[in-house]
Parts: structure tokens; sequence; C-alpha cells
């Protein structure tokens, strides 16, 4: 072999092993974003509870001014009288751990299949940032106003936050048709 070709071969090795270094150390892995098939109807409330996360039963869920709702990955639950159901789908957590200090809190959101029986299923991204959301910028669909209030448990490096462990807690209100609230 000439000796320039081992020189290219050799510098060719080292710019590999140096991107495959530099992409260990600096990258950050995430969950792959996670989709389930559908699940019968069922009501919650907003009540956290430690450990894996435990669909609740509701005895009527009110949909006259403003409510929150809680609801368990892969639940559905009915929010409106009409036969309106959210489907908690899927998920991307990007938050600070709990046991970690961080210059920011990092990003969630949840994606939630609003179906219905007049209305053709519609996937509604929630974002969560860490500020405080008072129906700042909340996602609008089929007469209901939907925003991201939480997403617990908070992920921890000690102890990873499995699926099933996943809560979502997302205020809903209902909207005049044609209507924006403010």
């Amino acid at each position: 072999m000439k000796p320039i070709a081992v020189i290219l071969l050799t510098v060719a090795g080292l710019v590999a092993a140096t991107l495959i270094a530099v992409s260990c150390i600096y990258n950050k892995s995430f969950p792959p974003l996670e989709m389930v098939a559908p699940e019968p109807a069922k009501i919650a409330t907003p009540v956290l509870e430690p450990g894996p996360c435990i669909p609740v039963k509701n005895q009527g869920l009110s949909m006259e001014d403003e409510t929150e709702i809680s609801i368990c990955f892969q639940e559905r639950v009915l929010i409106a009288k009409d036969g309106l159901h959210l489907h908690f789908v899927g998920y991307q957590d990007d938050r600070c751990p709990s046991d970690v200090v961080c210059a920011s809190a990092g990003e969630a959101y949840v994606l939630l299949s609003l179906e219905g029986f007049d209305a053709a299923p519609t996937i509604l991204k929630l974002p969560w940032d860490g500020t405080a959301r008072k129906w700042i910028d909340p996602i609008q669909a089929e007469n209901h106003e939907f925003e991201l209030r939480d997403l617990v448990p908070d992920p921890s490096l000690d102890n990873p936050v499995a699926s099933d462990r996943y809560r979502a807690v997302v205020a809903i209100r209902t909207i005049a048709p044609g209507i924006t609230a403010q």
C-alpha cells in the first residue's frame, strides 16, 4: 500500500472515532415516542397517586365551564356528554430530571387523540415548558380548548419512569362555536 493511502485511512479512522466519542459525550438520547391502540372508554378525575398510574372513575364530569382531568398513559376518558373522548396515546419527556440541577426546566408534550361520534379523530399535541400556564395559547378542537398543566411523575436519572406510570393533567374548557376564547 502506498504511504498516502495509509495516511488517508488513518485520518479517516481517527475522524470516525472522534465523531463517535463526541456523539457519546454530548448527545442525549431520548426515549422514543410511544403510540398505542385505543382501549375501552373510562372516566377519570384529577387525583394524583404515587406508583403505577391507576385510572380512577368519576360519577359525572361537568364541562360547563372549565375542568382539569387526570389521564393515565393509554387511558381513554369521556370529556363531554355527547360522547367526546380523550385518549392519551403518546408523550415525549425531555424535562430536567428531579435528581439533577439544570439551567432550564426542559420540555415535554403529550399526544391526545380526540374522538367522538360526530368528529373524526384528531391528534392534539399539548406542550409543557415549565411555566405556569393559564390559557396561554391553548390548543382548540371540537368547541373545546385544551392545555397541559402537568405531566407526572418527574423524570429521574436514578429511577427511569416506566410508561405505565405517566399521568397527564389536562385543563379543558368549552368555547362557543366560531369563537376564540382569550
